[in-house]
């Protein structure tokens, strides 16, 4: 949809609000976003106690999205070849980060790929991703 009008990025924005202490530690990614920054603004006003509040917002590459949406929505098969194009050009550049910021639904494909590579299963319409570029994506340091 975003690349059909000719976007390659699109914003994403969250608004968060703690009632009493604030405990910046989520239970995992945040998922929920809206492209509607009015929404987001509104987020962190909500909660009769609320002690802090933030916006959170994030430009995000239209591709690097659609393999979150896919992923969070259990269409791997899906998210596996787009992953595997993006971690392909990645690669070319060791911009570890980048697939790493989408959080623990990427970092999962990303295991399956190595996974499958490891095995012998790389799919023939999958882009070719250097085996020690998912080991670095998978590494504990990161």
């Amino acid at each position: 949809m975003f690349t059909l009008s000719g976007r390659a990025n699109v914003e994403l924005h969250r608004g968060v609000s703690f009632d009493g202490t604030v405990n910046w530690r989520p239970a995992g990614p945040f998922v929920s976003a809206t492209f509607h920054r009015p929404i987001a603004e509104a987020q962190p006003a909500l909660g009769p106690h609320r002690s802090a509040g933030v916006l959170l917002s994030q430009r995000v590459e239209v591709k690097r999205l659609l393999v979150t949406c896919l992923a969070v929505t259990g269409h791997d098969t899906d998210a596996l070849q787009l992953l595997s194009a993006t971690a392909a050009a990645c690669a070319e550049h060791r911009m570890v980060r980048f697939l790493l910021d989408e959080g623990t639904p990427v970092r999962a494909l990303i295991a399956t790929l190595r996974r499958e590579s490891q095995a012998g299963r790389w799919q023939p319409h999958w882009a070719p991703v250097p085996p020690s570029f998912l080991d670095d994506c998978l590494s504990p340091d990161l």
